[in-house]
């Protein structure tokens, strides 16, 4: 029996959730007319909490990590704030520099800041604050959260706020951080870290902005374990090391000689193309 060599393509995709909907990417709102229902773009500016006018990035750090738990710090150096004009009230819609947002439609549109995890076999992840230092800006209001809009749509969005939830005393996010359900990416558990840079009370149209966060992230239970050596690949340990804040807990391992220098291809084919298929598989 001739022997058969199948093809396996890999792709892969990480998905996470969480309570509140929240986008990878900053959506931007455009000008579509001059009339006066029509958001109309007042220009962007970068908001510095240091008087330093250079735009940076959030600075995240690792304090300590293990299989225990996480330490980490981030430092906010300022965001960025475009002002939108709708029927005559302005509204400011902000971003962080490398940053997504919530994307609940109608209610305030605020900065997120994702970082990714690995998570011990079978343990439970729970975040504790440690310190969190936070500037207040007054008679803020914030610009709701619209609907994408595609190269396909044709009518003019319809502008939309939640007008009950702005009339409600209360900040929103209510919380500084927040973790995903995790989900397995060739035998590690993989949750999500959003932080929420800041938080607005619509009524009070005070809005908090963090300047540094201090958190850990416990694990309980599980068997402190991060990975399965068995499904352990130097391919996989790049794309791990890219986006794991705890990349280094993860326990070193020797790969199977059978990783060789790439990704091992199979091929399926009909035994009347077997002959002109080996010199591709060899």
């Amino acid at each position: 029996m001739k022997k058969k060599i199948i093809g396996i393509f890999v792709s892969m995709l990480l998905i996470a959730t969480t309570s509140l909907p929240v986008a990878g990417n900053l959506y931007e709102f455009t000008n579509l007319d001059n009339t006066s229902n029509a958001p109309q773009d007042m220009g962007i500016e970068w908001i510095s909490f240091n008087k330093i006018e250079k735009i940076n990035s959030p600075e995240f750090t690792i304090i300590s990590q293990n299989e225990n738990d996480i330490i980490f710090e981030i430092d906010f150096s300022g965001f960025f704030s475009r002002e939108i004009e709708v029927e005559g009230i302005r509204y400011k819609k902000n971003s962080i520099q490398g940053g997504g947002f919530i994307a609940e439609i109608g209610k305030p549109e605020m900065p997120t800041y994702i970082r990714s995890f690995a998570i011990p076999q079978g343990a439970e992840a729970h975040t504790t604050i440690i310190d969190s230092q936070y500037i207040s800006f007054n008679n803020y209001l914030i610009y709701p959260a619209q609907e994408h809009l595609t190269d396909q749509d044709e009518l003019k969005p319809e502008f939309k706020i939640n007008e009950s939830f702005y009339n409600v005393d209360e900040f929103y996010p209510n919380v500084i951080f927040t973790i995903t359900s995790p989900q397995d990416m060739r035998g590690v558990q993989i949750s999500r870290l959003i932080i929420f840079p800041q938080t607005f009370n619509p009524v009070s149209k005070e809005l908090r902005c963090y300047t540094k966060i201090k958190g850990k992230i416990s694990f309980e239970k599980g068997n402190r374990i991060f990975c399965d050596i068995e499904k352990r690949s130097p391919f996989f340990d790049a794309f791990y090391q890219n986006i794991l804040i705890n990349y280094k807990s993860l326990r070193e391992c020797t790969y199977s000689k059978s990783c060789g220098n790439g990704a091992n291809l199979l091929i399926i084919t009909h035994d009347n193309f077997y002959t002109s298929i080996l010199p591709l598989a060899n």
